[in-house]
C-alpha cells in the first residue's frame, strides 16, 4: 500500500535564514551538502543515549535543515518527512528522535499525518522503509486519539532490527501480550542457545547485552509472570558472564519495579561529536580546494633561462658540468635557501627541499602531445579484439572504449620547465585536507598537462610508461625523467574536470573553474570487484576525477620555474 503524497509538493519555496528561496526539492537534494555549526552538531548529539559519529552527522544536517523550514506550518514539516521516508527525494531518512520533536509540537494536528503513515505500516505488505515515522506517528495517535489496538499493532511490524529505542514509547500504551510478544523478538534470547562455538556464543552475548541495555527503560513496565520470564530468560544468559555485571544489576532493579534511566556512552557521545565534526571540516576543506588550489597555481620560482631548460635534446647534449650549473641556479632560486641540489646521475637532477626532506626532480619542459594518440587507441583496439569472448572483457575493454572521446582531441600543449617531486606522497589524503596542505607549504600541484608529459618522460606516443603494450599488472619503475610510479597512486591536478580537451590551455597552465578537480592515476588502488582494469589507470592519457577518489588522493607537490 503506497503512501499518497502529492507529487507537487516539494515545488513548494522557502527562503532560508541566509536570505534565499529553495524549493524544498533542492533542499533535500543538498541535504548531505549542508555544513551546519559545531553548536547543532553537540545539539543532534544531545538527542540520544549512546549515538554513533554517522547518527549525529546525519541528525546535525537535519537540524540544520529544518531551522530553514521555519516558515513552513507544522503540517508541511510533517509532509517533508513522509516525501523522505517515502524515498521520493534521494535524501537520506531522518531518524525517530529528528520527526518526534515536530510531532510532538503538532499536537492534534499531527493527527492526519499520522494516520496516513500508520495506514501503510498496518497494511498487510508494510513498507519498512517508513520505520523512522512509526512511534512518532504512533504516539501521535494514540496521545489524541487513544486505541490500545493501534499500538498492539504497531509493535507487531515495527522493524526491531534497527529501531527497539524507538519502539519503547509504544509499550505504555500496549497491551500486556502485545508487549511480551515485542520483548521476546527485541531480545531474541534463543540466538545465544543457537551459537555455534563458544567465541559465536561470546558474540551473541554481547549482543543480547546490547539490546538488554536498549530495553532498560521499559523493563519495569513487565509485571505479569510472561513478561518477567522472558526478562529473566536474558537476566540468567548475562549473569553468568562477568562482563555484564554493571548491567545485571540494573536488570533486577528493573524486573524489581524501579524505573531505569536510558544508558548513557559520554566517552561514545564525544567521539561520535569529533567524527561528525572532523566530517564536517573535511567537507569544508574540500569546498574551499578548487579555489585554493587555483590561489597556489601561481607559485614557483624565477630562474636566469637556458635554452636547455625547453628541450630534453639540448638537456641530454649538455656536458655535465653545463646540467650541474643549471640546476644549482634552480636551487639558489628557491626563497629562503630552503631547496639544495641532491644529485645529478646522468641527465636527471634531484633537488631537495631541506624542511621537509622531500626529493623534486628538474622537468624540462617541451611539446607535449595531450590525450590518446590514434596510435595508442589502435593498440588498446587490437588487444580488445584478441581477448574477445574472454572473462571480465566488458570490464577490462568494453566500458573502457565507449569512453575514450574524454581523452580527445589531441591537444598540442607547450610546457615551462618546472619540479616535480620524485614520488607521490600523502597517501589516502582526503580532498578536504588538500587546503590546509597547500596553505602550510610553498608548493602548488601539477597542471593535468603537467602531470601527463611527468609521465610520459618525454616520449611520444606510448600507451604507458612501460611501453606501447597493455600490461598485465603495475609494478613500481623510474622513468627517463627519474619520476617514480607515475600513474600508480591517484595522483591530485590542479584543472578543473572537463569531459575531453576541447578548449584546454596549450601552454600546460591548468584549466580554471569551481568544479572537480582532475585526478590522473590510481592503478596501483584497485581491487578486483572494481569492475575496471588496472592497466586503464596506468596509461598516460587516462583521466579520474576527485569525485572517485575523495579519501583516497596522494599529492606529488609542484615547482613552477620561470625565466627573469
Amino acid at each position: 500500500m503506497p503512501l499518497d503524497l502529492d507529487p507537487t509538493f516539494l515545488d513548494k519555496s522557502v527562503t532560508t535564514r541566509a536570505g534565499e528561496t529553495r524549493s524544498l526539492r533542492e533542499l533535500l537534494k543538498k541535504l548531505e551538502a549542508r555544513l551546519p555549526e559545531d553548536d547543532v552538531v553537540e545539539a543532534a548529539a544531545a538527542l540520544y543515549s549512546s549515538p554513533s559519529g554517522g547518527t549525529v552527522l546525519s541528525t546535525a544536517r537535519w537540524l540544520d535543515l529544518l531551522a530553514d523550514l521555519r516558515e513552513l506550518s507544522v503540517e508541511d514539516r510533517l509532509e517533508v518527512f513522509a516525501h523522505v521516508l517515502a524515498s521520493r527525494t534521494g535524501a537520506r531518512r531522518p531518524e525517530a528522535e529528528v520527526i518526534a520533536p515536530e510531532v510532538e509540537a503538532a499536537g492534534a494536528k499531527a493527527l492526519p499525518w499520522a494516520r496516513r503513515v500508520l495506514a501503510v505500516q498496518l497494511s498487510d505488505s508494510p513498507m519498512k522503509a517508513l520505520d523512522p515515522a512509526t512511534a512518532a506517528a504512533g504516539v501521535a495517535l494514540i496521545r489524541h486519539a487513544p486505541a490500545e489496538r493501534t499500538a498492539d499493532a504497531l509493535l507487531k511490524v515495527a522493524d526491531l532490527s534497527s529501531a527497539v529505542r524507538s519502539n519503547v514509547a509504544l509499550l505504555v500504551p500496549a497491551s500486556a501480550a502485545a508487549r511480551n510478544e515485542w520483548l521476546r523478538s527485541a531480545l531474541a534470547v534463543d540466538d545465544v542457545a543457537a551459537a555455534d562455538d563458544e567465541e559465536d556464543r561470546s558474540d551473541q552475548l554481547g549482543y543480547l547485552a546490547n539490546r538488554v541495555g536498549e530495553v532498560l527503560p521499559a523493563l519495569h513496565l513487565f509485571t505479569d509472570d510472561a513478561g518477567q520470564a522472558v526478562a529473566r530468560a536474558a537476566l540468567e544468559l548475562l549473569e553468568a558472564d562477568e562482563r555484564f555485571g554493571e548491567r545485571v544489576a540494573r536488570v533486577r532493579a528493573a524486573l524489581g519495579g524501579v524505573e531505569q534511566a536510558p544508558e548513557t556512552d559520554a566517552e561514545g557521545a564525544e567521539e561520535a561529536v569529533e567524527y561528525a565534526k572532523n566530517e564536517l571540516n573535511l567537507a569544508r576543506g574540500a569546498a574551499r580546494a578548487p579555489a585554493e588550489i587555483e590561489a597556489a597555481a601561481g607559485r614557483g620560482i624565477r630562474v636566469d633561462d637556458a635554452a636547455e631548460l625547453h628541450s630534453l635534446e639540448a638537456w641530454e647534449k649538455a656536458t655535465p658540468e653545463r646540467r650541474k650549473d643549471i640546476a644549482t641556479r634552480v636551487a639558489a632560486a628557491f626563497p629562503g635557501g630552503e631547496l639544495e641540489l641532491h644529485t645529478i646521475e646522468g641527465t636527471v637532477a634531484t633537488l631537495r627541499y631541506t624542511p621537509w626532506g622531500i626529493l623534486f626532480v628538474l622537468v624540462i619542459g617541451g611539446e607535449l602531445s595531450m590525450g590518446l594518440s590514434p596510435s595508442e587507441e589502435a593498440v588498446i583496439r587490437a588487444e580488445a579484439e584478441v581477448r574477445a569472448g574472454t572473462e571480465n572483457w566488458e570490464e577490462e575493454f568494453g566500458a573502457f572504449l565507449q569512453s575514450v572521446d574524454d581523452m580527445r582531441p589531441v591537444r598540442t600543449v607547450t610546457l615551462a620547465p618546472f619540479l616535480l617531486a620524485r614520488e607521490a606522497g600523502g597517501a589516502g589524503v582526503a580532498l578536504g585536507r588538500v587546503p590546509d596542505m597547500l596553505e602550510s607549504a610553498p608548493f602548488r600541484l601539477p597542471s593535468e598537462a603537467e602531470w601527463e608529459w611527468a609521465a610520459r618522460g618525454g616520449v611520444k606516443g606510448e600507451l604507458t610508461p612501460f611501453g606501447n603494450t597493455v600490461p598485465e599488472e603495475p609494478s613500481s619503475f623510474v622513468n627517463r625523467f627519474g619520476l617514480a610510479d607515475m600513474g600508480l597512486k591517484p595522483e591530485l591536478c590542479s584543472d578543473e574536470r572537463a569531459f575531453g580537451y576541447q578548449g584546454a590551455p596549450v601552454d600546460g597552465t591548468p584549466r580554471r573553474g569551481p568544479g572537480p578537480r582532475v585526478a590522473r592515476g590510481g592503478a596501483a588502488m584497485l581491487w578486483p570487484w572494481q569492475a575496471c582494469g588496472e592497466w586503464q589507470l596506468l596509461m598516460n592519457a587516462t583521466r579520474g576525477s576527485t569525485h572517485g577518489w575523495e579519501v583516497g588522493l596522494s599529492l606529488r607537490p609542484v615547482v613552477g620555474i620561470s625565466p627573469t
